[in-house]
């Protein structure tokens, strides 16, 4: 991780190899010095520190907090909590920062550190630079004085906190609903089920424990197949699946349809133009979303923004154009009116509301037209995936965007979290689209 700690969404790799107990101490110290470096406040410097429910998380978490407090900076644990939770408690508490151990999506060796300004964003790139420099010099900075070592708070009241928050936001009753909810073993395990049985839904709760060692094993969002096959048998309204962390959401409808990524999108679009909450009627995407969203959303008056992929894209433009919704199709939704960091809780709070209000999901995506698309991950080694952005693989592309004549699109990209290259093929003719998939897939193996 030499010169470049941070991907797509912060650090992440295997725990205690990649992402070890020595990084993390050396990553809190970088911000510590940090944070000291552009303090202009006299206060002493804090920052809020929570997890999922990894084995790993008391390691990390114990090395981070040995980090920040030996360079003199207040420590203060939430405890396990959903990566949204601690976006907001960081900036509605004053904290310089916050962080979040966890791995997200992926499976129980991995882990991660997910680094939150005191906007309750992700960081600038500005930010990431200049922590990756004073990362890379960490060892020549001497720790603070032993009278101005930090200490460290546990505050698990902050939970609860969030959780009224969030549900302060919906501002209705979801009595008469029956919600599945998969935390997949994860930060949401406990937060999830409370939220919804306070709103007065009657909740099934499904891998909703405290279950480091089976976060994401399938369940949640990675397999929201379990979700459909349970809807059935419960006979439930609305099921939501949300990954490790829960800064995205699956949803299973009540006849066993599991929408897709651009589909939520869509009516999350939709709704917010209909309660005048979309501002300047834009909504932000990402360049992975289907282009049929755009020709959709259109025909309703709003217009589309897209970015690069990262839900940190998309708050960077949604703060720049003061834009308050937008998501990626992977189930990262933001609605900044409530909450400016992706928040899988929040958007199935709002899906839930819609029912209650006595909308049909599947009914309002009639007038929804989706290109039809193609989406690839080829697993790929080291050099595999530096060789994606090699001129054959540009020429590749051009050649057979040639084939679509206008009407599609080719995207091939290396991921910023895993060992894979994603292919993405649009277009309107469904073989055409699965051939030039196929094609890309058979060139990128053959690297």
């Amino acid at each position: 991780m030499k010169n470049k700690i941070f991907g797509t969404d912060g650090i992440r790799g295997i725990a205690n190899t990649q992402v070890s107990a020595n990084l993390a101490f050396n990553i809190a110290k970088a911000l510590a010095i940090y944070i000291i470096n552009t303090k202009t406040e006299n206060e002493k410097p804090k920052v809020i520190l929570g997890c999922d429910t990894r084995k790993s998380c008391h390691m990390l978490t114990s090395a981070m907090c040995a980090g920040l407090t030996s360079m003199g900076v207040n420590v203060t644990q939430v405890g396990i909590v959903p990566t949204p939770a601690v976006g907001y408690l960081t900036k509605e508490f004053g904290f310089d920062f916050g962080i979040m151990v966890t791995a997200s999506h992926n499976s129980k060796e991995y882990n991660g550190i997910k680094i939150i300004n005191k906007n309750g964003l992700k960081l600038t790139d500005e930010q990431q630079e200049e922590l990756t420099k004073i990362f890379e010099q960490v060892d020549d900075y001497l720790p603070c004085l032993p009278e101005q070592i930090g200490v460290i708070k546990f505050k698990d009241e902050y939970q609860k906190y969030w959780a009224d928050y969030m549900i302060s936001c919906i501002n209705c009753s979801l009595n008469g609903l029956r919600i599945g909810l998969d935390c997949a073993f994860g930060a949401s395990y406990k937060l999830a089920p409370y939220i919804f049985k306070k709103m007065g839904a009657v909740v099934e709760c499904f891998n909703c424990e405290d279950k480091g060692e089976k976060i994401n094993l399938n369940c949640g969002a990675n397999n929201p197949q379990f979700l459909e096959v349970k809807l059935k048998e419960e006979k439930l309204d609305i099921a939501f699946a949300f990954d490790g962390d829960a800064d995205r959401v699956v949803v299973v409808t009540s006849d066993a349809y599991k929408l897709k990524g651009d589909e939520m999108l869509y009516l999350i679009a939709k709704y917010f133009k209909q309660t005048n909450d979309l501002k300047n009627n834009i909504f932000a995407t990402t360049i992975l979303t289907n282009y049929g969203l755009d020709k959709s959303l259109n025909k309703l008056g709003i217009n589309v923004e897209r970015v690069a992929v990262g839900d940190r894209s998309l708050q960077k433009i949604m703060c720049e154009q003061d834009i308050l919704v937008g998501g990626e199709d992977n189930g990262h939704i933001i609605l900044g009116k409530y909450d400016m960091g992706s928040n899988g809780l929040l958007c199935a709070l709002f899906l839930s509301k819609m029912l209650k209000e006595g909308m049909n999901l599947k009914k309002e995506l009639e007038e929804y037209k989706p290109f039809t698309q193609v989406k690839i991950d080829v697993n790929v080694s080291q050099r595999q995936k530096q060789l994606c952005n090699s001129a054959f693989i540009k020429a590749l592309i051009t050649e057979l965007e040639q084939e679509l004549e206008q009407n599609g699109r080719i995207i091939v990209r290396p991921s910023g979290t895993e060992m894979v290259i994603r292919i993405l093929v649009e277009g309107i003719n469904a073989m055409q689209v699965e051939k030039i998939a196929k094609e890309l897939e058979n060139h990128i193996k053959k690297l």
